[in-house]
């Protein structure tokens, strides 16, 4: 059995489509028959509630006290989609070197894929989690702030990591000529790290999904921005 692998969710621009994209490609990759892990690693738990509304007794503070990390993972309603939670305090958490590497080596055998969700806010834990990494995705809106969020990640990854491997997902994408000029742009010079499918913008399917507590796909399969997210799964496996 091949070993799994780490994708972690990072931008240091918040807004940029993180949660939304740990969610639902978690999800679209269990459709495709993987088993998946997703891991909250934003203390918002917006992950979390994205996907239940349930309080969990364990959360990703008993992966970093060194606890049973198979004893933090939580099935959720979706076949093939398991869940290790976020915590409000996770913040105040010490963080100790190589604790994901070490905790995730162990779950290797059991997923196919391990996502991580992140807070936008560059720190001792954000480090920990990009050393366990195989592939960070970045997703980004199409302007001047999420696109400097953007270089500031990639620079920050690279000094860290110098062989890190990243990839830039455009989301938010609307029809207005200004980001299709920009994406075009962007496209041209950074398309080797690039995915080539973007999201678009579909403003009230995520927003009623999140309502729901539930993938977009789940509930809205037609939903353009659902799609992008099968595409991008799909081009995903090819990637990795």
């Amino acid at each position: 059995m091949s070993k799994g692998k780490v994708i972690v969710i990072g931008n240091r621009k918040g807004g940029s489509g993180k949660t939304t994209t740990a969610k639902n490609l978690a999800y679209e990759l269990s459709k495709l028959g993987r088993q998946v892990l997703l891991i909250d690693g934003d203390p918002q738990r917006n992950a979390t509630e994205g996907l239940s509304g349930k309080e969990y007794k364990m959360s990703i503070l008993g992966l970093l006290k060194h606890e049973d990390v198979h004893r933090c993972i939580y099935h959720t309603r979706f076949h093939g989609l398991d869940l290790i939670p976020g915590n409000d305090y996770l913040a105040n958490e010490k963080i100790e070197d190589h604790i994901f590497v070490k905790q995730l080596s162990q779950l290797k055998e059991r997923y196919d894929y391990i996502l991580i969700d992140t807070s936008p806010y560059f720190n001792k834990l954000i480090a920990e989690i990009m050393r366990a990494h195989d592939l960070v995705i970045i997703p980004t809106e199409i302007n001047d702030d999420s696109i400097r969020g953007t270089m500031t990640t990639i620079n920050e990854i690279t000094q860290l990591f110098p062989q890190a491997k990243f990839r830039i997902l455009y989301t938010k994408v609307d029809r207005s000529k200004e980001t299709q000029k920009g994406l075009q742009e962007l496209q041209q010079q950074l398309a080797p790290v690039s995915f080539q499918r973007v999201i678009r913008y579909c403003y009230l399917p995520v927003k009623r999904a999140r309502k729901y507590r539930s993938p977009l796909s789940y509930r809205y399969p037609h939903a353009k921005v659902a799609m992008d997210y099968a595409a991008i799964a799909k081009e995903l496996l090819e990637v990795i």
